[in-house]
């Protein structure tokens, strides 16, 4: 499995799980950690950057289509999130990463 696939299959319940706030907007933060994931040569703030603008957006039309997600405290919330489902995505694919690190 690559880590991706991780991504996508995890994501969802640490958000879910971490900050069920973000519920509404999960897809999009699941994909602008993908996109960040493949920016060659990007450290890790700004791929964390990337995601919390692609966040801002999606918060911004979440509330418009009837969410209530506060865009402040929404920061905080996408950088745990992140966090979260990185240092435990990297945890259970480490090994799987050996025949495809850039997965």
């Amino acid at each position: 499995m690559k880590w991706l696939q991780i991504l996508r299959i995890l994501g969802p319940m640490v958000i879910i799980s971490v900050r069920p706030e973000l519920t509404p907007i999960i897809g999009d933060i699941i994909n602008a950690i993908a996109e960040a994931e493949a920016m060659v040569g990007a450290n890790g703030n700004q791929k964390l950057v990337h995601v919390i603008r692609i966040a801002d957006h999606a918060v911004a039309a979440a509330n418009k289509a009837g969410h209530h997600i506060d865009p402040i405290s929404a920061h905080t919330a996408v950088t745990e999130v992140v966090q979260a489902i990185i240092a435990v995505a990297n945890l259970l694919g480490r090994d799987l990463f050996k025949t495809d690190p850039a997965a």
